[in-house]
């Protein structure tokens, strides 16, 4: 599919952020810490970014605060293991771009959520208004072609971003599709030497709604929605440049 111009620019212009950075012996470090940060970090990896009630329920029937603290304190430690866990993994496993198979996608979903021992074998909703996650029996087939699709990008951004949206809409999993998809599109960015694309807890709601219209946007055969989609989380990126670079 072939993107807006202002997409293109986009991504042209983080990778001459990139190229100047990359004249500092010290940028690649850097870069390594901060993935490595961004994956200690359980809020940005976690269930709560696209359930918010999850975080509810889970506090539901705390009897004090101190309670409730100790409940986010211990789910927190949970999916910051799981976050690590799944990167040393794809470390272990790297380069993303000749290795990512079934095989890879079903460890890393595993590690994200110890059910995903296959791929679904039933009908799943993701609560979006305009759109729903396709028939089970298309997995194999949409995920075959995104494994392809995938290897034939040349830009690095777009090939993590269209990781990200591809594997959020498939949904080949039960559960932790979307934190599977985003992993991956920052292991994707790392190997490129390119900081993640960091979303916050606040942004959840945006997040969601972004990610529905690149949804809609691909289904439909809509560049324009599927740029609106990669022009958020490409922004992420350049944003981290740009304070790299001491634009900001």
């Amino acid at each position: 599919m072939k993107l807006n111009t202002e997409t293109y620019v986009l991504f042209d212009e983080i990778e001459r952020k990139k190229s100047t950075l990359l004249r500092d012996t010290n940028y690649c470090l850097k870069v390594d810490n901060i993935h490595n940060r961004f994956n200690e970090a359980a809020s940005v990896q976690s269930e709560w970014v696209e359930v918010p009630m999850l975080f509810a329920s889970y506090l539901e029937g705390s009897s004090s605060a101190k309670e409730m603290e100790c409940k986010i304190r211990s789910m927190s430690r949970e999916l910051r293991e799981k976050s690590v866990k799944g990167w040393k993994y794809l470390l272990r496993n790297q380069p993303t771009s000749k290795n990512l198979g079934h095989d890879l996608l079903i460890n890393v979903g595993k590690i994200i959520h110890p059910q995903n021992n296959s791929y679904r074998d039933y009908r799943v909703t993701m609560g979006l208004d305009n759109y729903t996650p396709p028939n089970p029996l298309r997995i194999f087939d949409y995920l075959e072609e995104t494994f392809v699709n995938f290897k034939e990008i040349i830009s690095p951004v777009e090939a993590a971003l269209y990781l990200h949206l591809r594997i959020s809409g498939i949904q080949p999993f039960g559960d932790g599709n979307k934190r599977t998809a985003r992993l991956l599109q920052n292991f994707v960015l790392y190997e490129n030497k390119l900081p993640p694309a960091v979303i916050t807890l606040g942004e959840r709601k945006h997040y969601i709604q972004m990610l529905e219209t690149g949804l809609v946007g691909y289904r439909d055969n809509d560049p324009r929605l599927v740029s609106t989609f990669y022009n958020y989380v490409a922004g992420k990126v350049n944003t981290t440049l740009d304070q790299m670079l001491g634009l900001k």
